[in-house]
């Protein structure tokens, strides 16, 4: 907010950018590891609930400060102040059982256990149970492990991620859903959508109501933005409330094609010749039917489903690769979204976004398992057991060629 030159204002960015990709990580982590099973996929969605309600009221502002005259420094100072909120109420959170149980604080664990839960109850003590047997079973794993995990405090190093074949698995799909996030073309959309929405004339329609906006254009396209903004507010509330009761992989199924159709027409929308009567309303219609498709699936759901997926040792090292693939994805997407639109057009480009969201399609079909309503310990458990299957079913076909060999 204070910088007086471009290179103290790119140090900040770069800060802040380290800031928030820690944040990113810890929060979806801790959340994962707090949350009861009947309610952990409602809470690992209120991130996206931030992170929405938060780009609607930039937006609101950002209006707000052009047309009052300000520059970007109200703008930044706006974020500072939600950032000291953010600093001081981490204090009040207690620490995740799990990390606890991990460091060998086992009373300390337990009162944290209790805390979340809402005091000692049967069911408490049930959880409690199932958390100290797995966190043993994870010990006496490491203790015989000569070349991978490291024994006792500190779980596994990004060195000893890989050496699993489970959990490069559960890893390789986590970041496929993230990779998926950001090919839908999300931050090409919030970042460019006032650009997308001035070429396809919708900024008329906002003039024509608000002659008043026709001395301000940018702050007429963010007020476009805004409007195909806002449907995504109510939809997250409805994630909120599917996600747990529909599960993580029907919901996937059964949005992503919308999506996929949503990214189809904004395409064809911005295709149509600029004398088409309805180009510019079809093309608002599109950005905000994607954006409710978008917080219906994709939007939380990678985060959610890496904070479920691997296990308790791994978790912590496996979200920072999965959140690490997800920034590359979003600086490549946004970097080359202005490089395509040049080359091959706006509408082409969208086309493209759909085609790799029917292709994520098939993959969640394939490849990904059901989350919800299931502890992170009996998860952990499934998928070492459907391992174990496979590897037997690899060697018992590996048998049967050389026996015919």
């Amino acid at each position: 907010t204070a910088a007086s030159t471009v290179s103290a204002l790119l140090v900040g960015r770069v800060v802040s950018g380290v800031a928030f990709g820690f944040y990113s990580t810890a929060v979806n982590v801790h959340l994962a590891e707090c949350a009861a099973p009947a309610s952990r996929g409602a809470l690992l969605t209120l991130p996206q609930v931030a992170v929405s309600s938060g780009i609607a009221l930039s937006y609101l502002y950002s209006v707000i400060v052009i047309l009052w005259g300000g520059g970007f420094r109200a703008m930044l100072a706006a974020s500072s102040v939600m950032s000291v909120g953010v600093a001081f109420s981490v204090w009040l959170m207690p620490e995740s059982p799990r990390w606890l149980l991990q460091e060998g604080r086992g009373e300390d664990a337990k009162e944290a256990l209790c805390q979340l839960r809402g005091g000692p109850t049967k069911a408490v003590e049930l959880e409690w149970s199932e958390l100290a047997s797995s966190t043993r079973r994870s010990e006496v794993a490491s203790a015989g492990d000569k070349g991978g995990r490291s024994v006792g405090k500190g779980g596994w190093g990004l060195h000893a991620l890989f050496r699993e074949r489970s959990v490069v698995r559960s890893l390789a799909v986590c970041c496929t859903l993230q990779a998926l996030q950001q090919l839908s073309g999300i931050n090409a959309i919030i970042y460019f959508t006032p650009q997308v929405l001035q070429e396809a004339g919708t900024c008329s329609m906002f003039t024509t109501l608000l002659p008043s906006l026709r001395r301000h254009p940018s702050a007429c396209s963010l007020l476009a933005t805004l409007a195909s903004y806002l449907p995504k507010l109510p939809a997250i509330l409805l994630a909120m409330y599917l996600v747990d009761r529909v599960g993580r992989r029907m919901l996937l199924l059964t949005m992503m094609p919308p999506l996929a159709g949503s990214l189809a027409a904004l395409a064809v929308s911005l295709s149509l010749p600029q004398s088409c009567w309805y180009r510019s309303q079809m093309a608002l219609l599109s950005l905000s039917v994607y954006g409710i498709f978008f917080v219906l699936s994709l939007g939380p759901m990678p985060n959610m489903i890496t904070g479920e997926l691997l296990p308790t040792d791994a978790r912590g090292a496996g979200m920072s690769v999965s959140v690490g693939v997800q920034w590359v994805l979003s600086s490549l997407v946004s970097v080359s979204f202005p490089i395509l639109c040049s080359s091959i057009g706006t509408g082409p480009t969208f086309m493209c976004y759909s085609a790799i969201m029917a292709c994520g399609w098939f993959f969640v079909l394939l490849c990904l398992p059901e989350t919800s309503g299931v502890s992170l310990e009996s998860l952990q458990l499934l998928e070492k057991e459907k391992e174990r299957k496979r590897t037997a079913t690899l060697t018992k076909r590996c048998k049967r060629c050389k026996a015919r060999a």
